[in-house]
């Protein structure tokens, strides 16, 4: 029981406050595009829960990811959800960077209005696949790395 307690969890840490910081900037940069966010908003629950519930999700996966990254002594398991965060927190930079370029040249109420589903599925699609490639990328090659390595936690 004690080694479950010592183990390193600097990443993961590193990580949940990165996570953290770009969720908060995150919700900032969608905020700041006032009565645009509904028309703009290309999260598909949003129109279910609004921002307060995106924010919730936030937290419960946030707190989900880490709780099992400690709980674990799988290291396949501590990688993949060191890989989710990583995924995850990439992609809001790449949110707050398209939430700062609406904020810095806002469309009229007409032209956000004007934003189709099929306009925000693309838009969806299209962080997504920045996201997918990679991700795919990164799981085969920690499998085969696994076929040549020894991989342990670290103790503190």
């Amino acid at each position: 029981m004690a080694d479950k307690l010592n183990k390193k969890s600097t990443a993961i840490i590193i990580l949940v406050i990165a996570y953290t910081i770009l969720t908060i900037a995150d919700l900032i940069s969608t905020l700041s595009l006032g009565e645009l966010v509904q028309y703009l908003e290309a999260n598909p629950v949003y129109s279910y829960i609004g921002i307060p519930g995106i924010v919730g999700i936030n937290i419960l996966l946030l707190l989900a990811v880490f709780w099992l990254y400690r709980k674990t002594d799988n290291v396949d398991s501590r990688y993949y959800c060191i890989l989710i965060l990583i995924t995850i927190t990439i992609l809001k930079v790449f949110v707050v960077f398209n939430n700062i370029q609406v904020a810095l040249d806002p469309p009229t109420i007409q032209q956000a209005m004007a934003v189709t589903t099929e306009m925000k599925v693309q838009s969806i699609k299209k962080f997504s696949y920045m996201a997918f490639i990679p991700y795919l990328i990164s799981i085969i090659s920690y499998l085969f790395f696994k076929i040549d390595h020894i991989i342990s936690i670290k103790k503190k």
